[in-house]
């Protein structure tokens, strides 16, 4: 997607404290039917990482009620769950699947699996590729069905030096329709998704989450890619990066593209550049009727923030985040360091005009998870969606006004100094910002209220190089007003 030019542009701009009542299109529910599925007292007691799959690759909203569900976890415990809620003749394995039927949530009739037997668990799938080192594992990541298997993108884990946990590597895990449970007839084979920190590049992985934007997913506007999406992670924040691969070609590493910014794909993984920043390890994007996209995930990964973006295309340019739901179990457990994290939308699994999201809950003492078994499963909630947001492009959080005619910089190119100008049509809190053609921020030139009326703003040469940027004024759903060029 070209980036759009001065001329051709009307910027939106939400306004913060103008006294204005703002238009909330969606609320949040509980969704406790399906947090009854993953509450068990027996074999699977509880897991994270939760991914889940339509077997007939329909993606749509409601499709859950015509097809079966595969759905893959990380970390879990296996054992009982007594009547005081402690866990018993309770192991950890590092990933797990389940079978939910159609039509659901099913409590009783939903299965969950796992190798070896109750006393001895084993993982469903263990490292077994050329480049997998001993003492690996596998936690899975996100997975699409096709015409001739599942696949699922894993993560293959390593215990560093001191302790804990660090990425070895990437894999993908491919099971034909024919294999069912125990799922013994599955194959793996390495993927090159993963790039070390390296400069000012932080550590690279793919998948965080995966969009068949594809006619077999039931998208509304197919365009025949399958879209992957990545984190790289920086201190304190994670971005997001996006691949794109034609639906045929998913299973072939070297058929992905990277989205290298301005309209152009690149195939080395290098080139992808950021394109929003503090998403969570998991996530999803999920299309929407009026052709948009939604983009859910935790704020910052770790943190009591459930938030969605919304953006025009399926790698952006996405907007500001909204927080539809603050998670309430650091307060229902005060005395313990309760972590959630990861949120992401099961689109299948919701109902027209909603998305039901899972996220996950951990505890840094582990040996809590013991003495209270319900800290560690998924928990599921609603975002209900109006018809406001769902069926009109223009529509986004809050109250609006629009700058007409679009902002000017002049002279552009330029070597000493430029204005940037606009007309406010009244007070409102705005934030004017330069990125450079990498998405990273270079400079922020406004930051607080602006009185209506002509607003000049300096662009001063010496606070750049040479180069391609781009000014964005924050709230326009994060479209760079316009591109600007500085030459010495």
């Amino acid at each position: 997607m070209q980036r759009t030019t001065c001329a051709a542009f009307v910027l939106t701009v939400v306004l913060a404290n103008s006294g204005l009542v703002c238009a909330q299109n969606w609320h949040t529910e509980l969704a406790p039917g399906w947090n009854s599925v993953v509450t068990r007292d027996y074999g699977w007691t509880g897991a994270d990482g939760i991914f889940t799959v339509p077997l007939d690759g329909n993606e749509q909203f409601g499709a859950h009620h015509t097809n079966n569900t595969l759905v893959i976890f990380s970390d879990t415990f296996i054992g009982e769950v007594d009547n005081n809620g402690n866990r018993l003749n309770t192991h950890m394995i590092n990933n797990t699947l389940a079978w939910w039927p159609p039509d659901g949530p099913h409590p009783i009739t939903s299965e969950f699996y796992y190798k070896g037997t109750f006393n001895n668990p084993q993982s469903m799938f263990v490292p077994d590729t050329p480049n997998a080192p001993p003492g690996t594992w596998y936690w899975p990541s996100d997975g699409i069905a096709l015409e001739d298997a599942v696949y699922f993108i894993v993560w293959r884990m390593r215990t560093p030096m001191g302790g804990g946990f660090a990425l070895d590597g990437t894999a993908m895990v491919r099971m034909p329709y024919h294999d069912r449970p125990p799922f013994n007839d599955y194959q793996q084979y390495d993927l090159p998704f993963h790039l070390p920190e390296n400069g000012d590049r932080g550590t690279r992985r793919f998948s965080i989450g995966i969009m068949p934007n594809t006619e077999r997913a039931g998208a509304y506007f197919p365009d025949g890619y399958i879209y992957i999406y990545g984190a790289e992670d920086a201190w304190l924040d994670k971005h997001m990066l996006v691949a794109r691969v034609p639906e045929e070609h998913f299973p072939i590493p070297s058929a992905w593209r990277f989205y290298a910014g301005q309209g152009q794909w690149s195939d080395d993984m290098n080139d992808a550049v950021r394109v929003t920043n503090r998403v969570s390890h998991e996530m999803s994007v999920t299309p929407l009727p009026d052709g948009r996209y939604i983009l859910v995930f935790q704020v910052g990964t770790i943190g009591r923030e459930l938030a969605f973006r919304l953006a025009p295309t399926p790698w952006g340019p996405w907007g500001d985040y909204h927080v539809f739901y603050t998670v309430p179990e650091p307060d229902i457990w005060p005395d313990l360091p309760i972590t959630t994290y990861n949120a992401k939308a099961h689109p299948h699994l919701s109902e027209p005009g909603e998305l039901l999201v899972s996220y996950n809950i951990n505890c840094s003492d582990f040996w809590a998870h013991f003495s209270n078994a319900d800290i560690y499963h998924p928990r599921f909630v609603k975002l209900i969606l109006d018809q406001g947001i769902l069926n009109n492009p223009g529509a986004e959080i809050g109250s609006q006004i629009t700058l007409t005619p679009a902002p000017v910089i002049a002279p552009n190119p330029f070597n000493a100094s430029a204005v940037l100008n606009f007309d406010l049509p009244m007070t409102a809190d705005v934030n004017i910002a330069v990125y450079d053609i990498m998405g990273r921020l270079v400079e922020t030139l406004h930051r607080g209220e602006l009185s209506a009326g002509l607003q000049t703003v300096s662009l001063n040469a010496n606070l750049f190089s040479s180069g391609t940027y781009f000014l964005q004024i924050d709230g326009a759903d994060n479209i760079p007003t316009q591109k600007f060029t500085v030459v010495k």
